[in-house]
């Protein structure tokens, strides 16, 4: 078994992995005021509402929320929101901070930690410190984490480390007695399920392939050790601390989908959605992996904006390939494990570059894989990808390690070199997009509960037809529910809503009628009756002309508003006998 790395080595590497997160959050640490980590179009709005909402259930009730009518008000539903890890990190750890603050200082913890796992995989796979820093900047540092995770707000795939402690850990477990190493391989896959399913199930991938790898190849003394037949009763024993930490919160998730009350599409219709715009979009296509330039990156437009690319980076291939012609130990491993995880994510049909690709579902090892329980429930394939990352990264600081031992410069400027590569020649955005944190002043004075709600309108972007995800975080100020859900959708049961039908029309496009309905002003009067306070027109939401008209419908039911703050614009809806007496005024004349 190979030694561990020294304490001195674990907090030079950890000392390189904290200035690199640092460097590359300085727009959010150094702005004069206060900023998220993320592009403000995107799903960072949601998943910053989300830590809130578990995060104030934990402190005040000790509980984990499953129910909620703060989306789709009144009703409300089930909900599980999809990174708890952040959530607990959020409500105990940085509880002290505020918010901006503790969302910023969570993306850097989570790159660092990811950073530090991957260098610990590493270190056991070349027995080389020094050419291990490679391997955590190839893979929590890349150009996909940076564009997808940080830029595009989506949270839950930050927590990239338990995927290389899991197989640290259980290629550990092979040839060391006890079960000390099972229970940290167990608890690892406990991490990855606090995170996401969907690195749980990464996890599990490349341990099982690491595996099936060591008992074909493997040799004693190496980092793949050939293993015996105890192996099956510690992978049985690791299965069983995973099963025993999860499953509680197992069972909340799946509790979640209840089709009656969930607040989140059925699985099935999500998976048959997110195909179908796979292919119409393109999300990949094979020259993304090795085409560099600012104008490759992919921004997709489905229920958020997206930013994401894959680019491999042209430094790391080098010295990937550099270790593969040197016949580095294991190098064939990890080229073979990242072939098949870059052709998972490509998805169903393969894509040569924008302008070809496959209509038929020719990606064989994506179609073989897809029929394997669990793996079907994957709806963005894409983010297979960071396997890809990773086994580059080993494959890089193999490279590194054939140069020679003892050489902590030569280690911490190829790192340096692919951080650079990735900042100023990747597709990732640089610097990377911040938000602006302070709530407009059209919701000063307004403290809702549960029982109360608020009418943001449009319902859509025009410039996006998306449902503007700003929505969700002005509703940590009001604490009002809000008529819309985490899927960027609103409840089925406001399409009978004259009036939210009229405002819904006019943010599509579609040209107004010639006299505006009374059923507008009908539907004034139910959303009174279902709880609904005020209204609140975003102009920014809506073109000029259109910001106008919508203006001038509601005035026509709500009289003045009761505040104006530039583009945004409020009414205070009335009691609902008095709306009926002046719809029924309106209607005499």
């Amino acid at each position: 078994m190979r030694a561990a790395p020294s304490g001195r080595e674990t907090l030079a590497a950890l000392a390189v992995y904290l200035c690199f997160a640092v460097i590359l959050t300085l727009p959010a640490l150094a702005s004069p005021v206060p900023v998220f980590l993320g592009d403000t179009k995107t799903d960072l709005w949601k998943h910053v509402w989300g830590h809130w909402w578990v995060a104030g259930s934990i402190q005040q009730h000790l509980a984990w929320p499953l129910m909620t009518r703060l989306q789709s008000f009144p009703w409300g539903g089930t909900l599980f929101v999809i990174d708890p890890f952040n959530c607990l990190l959020s409500a105990t750890v940085l509880a002290p901070f505020s918010r901006p603050t503790a969302f910023n200082l969570m993306v850097i913890v989570q790159l660092v930690f990811s950073a530090w796992a991957a260098w610990r995989l590493a270190c056991h796979v070349t027995g080389d410190a020094a050419a291990s820093l490679a391997a955590g900047t190839v893979f929590a540092f890349s150009a996909w984490q940076l564009s997808y995770s940080v830029a595009s707000g989506v949270s839950e795939t930050l927590g990239l480390a338990c995927i290389p402690l899991t197989a640290l850990f259980a290629l550990r477990s092979i040839d060391a007695p006890g079960i000390k190493y099972p229970m940290l391989a167990g608890g690892a896959l406990v991490l990855a399920g606090l995170n996401s399913w969907y690195l749980l199930l990464f996890s599990c991938l490349l341990t099982a392939i690491l595996l099936l790898a060591a008992g074909l190849v493997g040799k004693p003394g190496s980092w793949l050790p050939r293993p015996d037949r105890s192996i099956w009763s510690r992978a049985f024993l690791t299965l069983m601390f995973a099963f025993v930490g999860l499953f509680p919160m197992a069972v909340r998730f799946a509790d979640s989908f209840d089709a009656t009350t969930s607040l989140e599409p059925p699985v099935d219709q999500r998976v048959a959605f997110t195909t179908t715009m796979e292919r119409q979009l393109d999300f990949f296509t094979l020259s993304d992996f090795f085409t560099p330039g600012k104008s490759n990156l992919r921004v997709v437009n489905v229920v958020e904006r997206l930013m994401q690319t894959p680019y491999l980076g042209l430094l790391a291939l080098l010295l990937a390939a550099w270790a593969v012609a040197r016949k580095a130990p294991g190098a064939l491993v990890w080229l073979a494990a990242g072939c098949l995880f870059m052709s998972l994510s490509l998805g169903p049909s393969v894509a040569l570059t924008p302008d070809w690709q496959s209509v038929a579902a020719v990606n064989f090892p994506f179609l073989a894989l897809h029929t394997v329980l669990g793996f079907w429930l994957i709806t963005a394939p894409f983010r297979v990808h960071i396997l890809t990352m990773l086994c580059l990264g080993m494959l890089v600081s193999l490279g590194v390690a054939q140069v020679g031992r003892a050489r902590w410069v030569l280690g911490l400027l190829v790192a340096v070199g692919i951080l650079a590569e990735t900042c100023w020649l990747s597709p990732a955005p640089n610097p990377l997009p911040v938000a602006r944190a302070a709530f407009p002043e059209i919701y000063r004075g307004i403290r809702l509960d549960q029982q109360s709600g608020i009418l943001d309108l449009p319902p859509l972007r025009y410039e996006t037809e998306l449902c503007p995800g700003e929505y969700y975080y002005y509703q940590i100020a009001h604490g009002g529910g809000i008529p819309y859900a985490t899927g960027g959708v609103y409840n089925p049961k406001l399409r009978d809503n004259g009036f939210f039908l009229a405002m819904w029309r006019l943010a599509v496009g579609i040209d107004p009628p010639a006299t505006e309905p009374v059923s507008a002003g009908a539907g004034l009067e139910e959303l009174a009756h279902l709880g609904y306070k005020h209204v609140i027109l975003h102009g920014e939401n809506l073109t000029p002309k259109t910001f106008t008209y919508c203006k001038s419908v509601i005035e026509k039911w709500l009289g003045p508003p009761a505040v104006t703050d530039g583009a945004m614009v409020r009414w205070s809806l009335t009691p609902a006998c008095e709306l009926r007496a002046g719809l029924a005024r309106r209607a005499a004349k």
